[in-house]
């Protein structure tokens, strides 16, 4: 959801983002990771898709590779891996 949201995203964008999503593996949304989201936004203002994709990493022990990490600063036990280091 979040990669297809971005206004302005052109045709080739978006093409180029179909393609990326055929190569991943795409993981549902668990009652366990819908709980840890739920108790995140408990003491956070952020946006609830972020929630639940920081809920994902932490929830199979993976880090989270991103472009914003300050979206994700704070979260207890969550490795963030940002594209800007």
């Amino acid at each position: 959801m979040e990669m297809y949201a971005l206004s302005g995203m052109s045709v080739d964008e978006q093409e180029r983002i179909d393609q990326a999503m055929m190569l991943l593996d795409i993981i549902p949304v668990t009652a366990a990771i819908a709980k840890r989201a739920g108790m995140i936004a408990r003491t956070r203002g952020r946006g609830k898709p972020d929630l639940l994709i920081a809920a994902t990493a932490l929830e199979l022990g993976l880090p989270l590779f991103t472009h914003n990490a300050r979206d994700f600063k704070g979260i207890t036990g969550l490795k963030v891996i940002s594209t800007l280091s």
